[in-house]
């Protein structure tokens, strides 16, 4: 899909149509496994006697692109005074997210946007600020959102804990007032996790309003736009859902014969979009599919590596 001719719209082999019947069910079931309310050991040297066989058939694989290769550098670099927002962070994918910049100290200042305060530890609430807001009544909050330079949204619900017409209000129209005013405020770069499959104009409620607020942030108007859809998500829920864990494990079993296809593990999700802030743009909209989260998440080392 393109947008005005500026995005960049990478792995489209990986979009929902191409799913089995089971596992296009398990997505939709659940996608939503990190909303709030809430790596392959390198290869072995080649043997001595191949080593210059190895070096030529290397050298005539395409590598990863430059922009990758720069990221460890990057993320040495710090923040440099900049700072952000997170919406969603008492999810799975946002506390992973949390913790990713907060350990890489990305940023000089780091705001938690949420109907509510996070109990967060003593240290972790000392690094982070927090701004409580009602959801239906954002536009009463324009100041959670002014002054940030990128904008984090891991905002979402379920349809079975918010019935349709509070997963339609959260999952939509939250996510995309909170842009406005973020763009109001001046934010440059916005960084919003959709999920495989998202078209505004599919049959199923989750992926359909997947596309609908995708296509409204995207109008927006943001310097930069980046849009990650994610497969299904792999995750120690703290919560019980025993239809979501049989679903995982199964996925989890495929995912070592299919690593990049049908899931994610959340880390890597939170990992990918720190990458897609610390490289350079490329368009205003820039949308990554599942296979190019696993890639860009591992471009970003772990930490304590």
């Amino acid at each position: 899909m393109e947008w005005g001719g500026h995005t960049r719209h990478r792995d489209p082999a990986a979009s929902a149509g191409s799913l089995p019947q089971p596992l296009k069910k398990a997505l939709c079931l659940t996608a939503a496994c990190a909303r709030r309310e809430e790596p392959g050991s390198p290869a072995g040297k080649p043997r001595a006697a191949g080593r210059q066989a190895a070096a030529c058939a290397a050298a005539a694989r395409p590598g990863p692109p430059r922009r990758l290769r720069s990221l460890n550098m990057a993320a040495a670099s710090g923040g440099g005074g900049r700072t952000c927002f997170v919406l969603g962070a008492s999810g799975e994918t946002g506390r992973a997210l949390l913790r990713e910049l907060l350990a890489r100290r990305l940023f000089a200042r780091v705001t938690l946007v949420g109907r509510r305060r996070l109990s967060l530890g003593e240290e972790t609430e000392a690094a982070v600020e927090q701004a409580v807001v009602d959801f239906e009544r954002l536009s009463e909050h324009a100041a959670a959102f002014q002054g940030h330079d990128v904008g984090f949204c891991c905002l979402g619900t379920t349809r079975a804990k918010a019935g349709v017409d509070g997963f339609v209000r959260v999952d939509r129209d939250y996510v995309a007032q909170a842009a406005e005013l973020a763009r109001a405020g001046g934010c440059k770069h916005f960084v919003l996790q959709s999920s495989q499959g998202a078209n505004q104009h599919s049959r199923f409620l989750y992926l359909r309003v997947k596309g609908e607020v995708e296509n409204l942030v995207q109008a927006i108007g943001f310097d930069r736009c980046t849009i990650l859809r994610p497969a299904v998500l792999l995750c120690n829920r703290q919560e019980s859902r025993p239809m979501e864990w049989m679903a995982q494990q199964f996925l989890g079993v495929v995912a070592r014969v299919f690593p990049t296809a049908y899931s994610v593990p959340v880390e890597t999700v939170a990992r990918a979009m720190v990458a897609s802030v610390l490289q350079p743009g490329e368009g205003k909209v820039e949308v990554l599919e599942n296979r190019a989260i696993h890639e860009l998440g591992k471009a970003v080392p772990q930490q304590g590596t």
